[in-house]
């Protein structure tokens, strides 16, 4: 399909992946495709809120959910492979887009669990954060 191969070839040569958080954005199905497969490349992935950035009427938007709360990885029983699931009528099922991945050797307390993207990932707010003045030290 066109955009994985264009998202795929975005994440070539990069070791981290930022998802500005939008209104919107925990429901993008091709978001979620990037964030699920910097996490298989080993990519650093975070999340900036930009919401409480003004526009140009010098308004802001309603803050979107965290899209790292109804993502997840079912990590397998011995611990070094990851399903990605998502949050679908209240329950966890497998994501259709990209299939199990490597991991590093998890601990015997996530074996066979499905951990929630925020459970690893960090969110921030630009506005609130100081992102102009901090973002290289979420990055690193």
């Amino acid at each position: 399909m066109a955009l994985k191969r264009l998202i795929n070839g975005g994440l070539e040569n990069t070791s981290v992946t930022a998802v500005l958080i939008g209104t919107d954005t925990w429901a993008r199905r091709w978001v979620r495709y990037e964030i699920f497969k910097s996490i298989e490349r080993g990519n650093r992935v975070l999340g900036v809120h930009i919401n409480a950035i003004t526009g140009r009427d010098q308004l802001t938007k309603v803050a979107g959910p965290n899209p790292f709360d109804a993502l997840s990885v079912e990590i397998s029983a011995d611990g070094t492979h990851a399903r990605p699931t998502e949050w679908t009528d209240n329950k966890w099922i497998y994501y259709a887009d990209l299939e199990t991945f490597d991991v590093s050797q998890q601990p015997e307390a996530n074996r066979g669990r499905h951990l929630s993207l925020s459970h690893w990932l960090p969110v921030y707010d630009w506005v609130a954060n100081k992102g102009y003045d901090n973002f290289k030290t979420w990055i690193a």
